[in-house]
This record gives structure tokens, sequence and C-alpha cells, in this order.
């Protein structure tokens, strides 16, 4: 199990790359939580991304 210091920075690395391909997305989960307001008992992250635009963008890289 990854502490939250460890995995805010993986995040924030994902977070930028799909900022760079312009894909919209958003973080949710315990981890997002602490990150923002209090601490969770749970220790997740989810992220989701819009499929048509991972695909169009992977279309142009084609």
């Amino acid at each position: 199990m990854f502490s939250p210091e460890t995995f805010f920075p993986v995040l924030e690395r994902v977070a930028g790359v799909l900022d760079q391909c312009g894909i919209r997305f958003h973080l949710t989960g315990g981890l997002v939580a602490v990150y923002y307001a209090e601490p969770r008992l749970t220790q997740d992250a989810d992220l989701v991304i819009d499929p048509e635009q991972v695909r169009d963008r992977l279309d142009e890289m084609i």
C-alpha cells in the first residue's frame, strides 16, 4: 500500500499528462479526498477520463 505522500506526485504527473493532451478527466476516491479535505479510511484513487477524447487523440498520433 502506498502512503498518500508517495502517491500524490503520481496523480499530479498523470493529471499533467492528461492536461497536456487536452483530455478531460477527474480524480475521485479516498486519496483525493485526503488531498482536498479530511483523511479517509480508504486509500483509493479513481481516474475518470473521456474515452472519446482519448480515442481522438490516439487517432491523431497514429
